[in-house]
């Protein structure tokens, strides 16, 4: 069985005793989590109204509005110039919105949903224009037909759509690569009856929503491997001990949306953004610097040292964040503050820390086999210890003596690098290549 690198490295971190952090807690993503004010902005009083008035994880309602947050910019056509970098970014957001079972996933958007205000002509200002398709075919013909090139999709019980997806034949296979490729807006293109389709440049946010067992057991190695899984961010949401669902026999629906917050909403979503091209106050690019190595070296770097890119795109999505944050507040002007970028930067850490949870998850099965790895492991630390100063001894010798492959090796390398290093070895500038 391949194992993916990041349930490689999860499983190390456990023979090593170092094992990744717990997930980290919602509150530090809400501007006032513990006051409820009337002036307060639209998330903290979404939050409060979920966390009095039900038990449903709080991650759902708060990644849910991110979603909505991330589409009104990509159909107002706001963009991004992030420091360093030469081209605008878009602000769209893929993310696989993981909860456990029955967490009223399906009800929280909707709530949401109806808090979107409408436009003149009665239509919400925001809303999903694109449906589970029934095929490549089916999806391309969408796309071709949405003229703005903006897309809204929400997908509920989103495994299944993979699951399709992940057959070695069968219709929805061909959706993997449309995938792959719309993220970064390439071009896809397809013969039909009708003739030839070729959608370019469409770009879209995505909202896939599932349980974390279902979605875990549905993705493949493959989706691990090549790029697919790589093109989301996954958001976890967790259950509140201190909200226990005896408490909440009926949710108090009436209590979540008054007039307070649809006012907030209205606010929120009546700002004119279109076109705007977001910069980022000098001292910005230090401030990511200086957050990029830091929780690198405090918490990721024994649990993704084999993924680093991996590492780059959950924190890349921070300027994101930070102009939702902006945009959150109200903020006047187009320039985006320090403090709005630690914001982002703080999203970015729940995000790596649900993409831990969710791969310590999937490799739950593997932890009975650790007995093994682990001694396989310390086998190979005594056989390098004994033989370094052999005549010809190189990574070879290891691969043909335990019967690995190179990239095997490497990966277990790499973690005896991360995790022992009072171990030296000259094997160690493989991993320099």
């Amino acid at each position: 069985m391949a194992i993916n690198d990041l349930t490689e490295s999860y499983l190390n971190s456990i023979i090593f005793n170092d094992e990744p952090s717990n997930m980290q807690d919602i509150l530090p993503l809400i501007n006032n989590p513990f006051v409820n004010r009337k002036t307060n902005d639209a998330l903290s009083m979404l939050f409060h109204r979920f966390s009095k008035n039900t038990d449903i994880p709080l991650g759902i309602p708060v990644f849910s509005f991110f979603s909505y947050i991330s589409a009104f910019c990509l159909f107002s056509k706001a963009t991004m110039k992030i420091p360093k970098m030469s081209n605008k970014t878009e602000l769209d957001t893929w993310v696989m919105l993981l909860a456990p079972s029955g967490a009223s996933k399906t009800l929280s958007n909707k709530i949401i949903s109806d808090l979107i205000p409408l436009d003149y002509d009665g239509n919400k200002v925001i809303s999903p224009n694109i449906a589970k398709p029934a095929g490549p075919v089916g999806m391309i013909k969408q796309l071709d037909e949405i003229t703005d090139k903006r897309g809204f999709w929400i997908e509920d019980e989103a495994a299944q759509m993979f699951k399709g997806i992940e057959q070695t034949s069968g219709p929805m296979r061909e959706m993997r690569d449309y995938l792959l490729k719309l993220k970064e807006g390439q071009k896809i293109e397809r013969l039909t009856g009708k003739g030839n389709i070729v959608v370019e440049g469409f770009r879209m946010t995505q909202l896939f929503i599932n349980t974390i067992d279902s979605m875990a057991n549905t993705l493949s190695e493959q989706s691990m491997n090549d790029g697919l899984f790589r093109r989301y961010t996954v958001a976890i949401a967790t259950k509140d001990d201190d909200r226990p669902m005896v408490n909440f026999a009926l949710y108090d629906l009436e209590k979540i949306v008054d007039d307070t917050l649809e006012d907030a909403f209205n606010a929120l979503f009546s700002q004119n953004i279109f076109e705007n091209s977001y910069t980022f106050e000098e001292g910005s690019a230090a401030v990511y610097d200086e957050c990029f190595s830091w929780f690198w070296n405090r918490q990721y770097s024994k649990f993704m040292s084999n993924d680093e890119n991996k590492y780059r795109t959950y924190m890349m999505e921070s300027w994101k964040y930070a102009v939702f944050n902006h945009i959150l507040h109200k903020r006047p002007g187009t320039v985006v503050s320090c403090e709005d970028l630690q914001y982002g930067l703080k999203v970015s850490m729940y995000l790596l820390n649900s993409l831990q949870h969710f791969v310590k998850f999937r490799a739950r099965t593997l932890e009975l086999k650790l007995p093994v790895k682990k001694d396989r492991i310390e086998q190979i630390m005594d056989f390098i210890r004994a033989n370094e100063n052999s005549k010809d001894f190189g990574n070879r010798i290891v691969q043909r003596k335990f019967n690995i492959k190179k990239d095997e090796l490497i990966l277990i390398l790499n973690s005896i690098r991360i995790h022992k290093p009072e171990f030296k070895t000259k094997l160690f500038s493989i991993l320099e290549k």
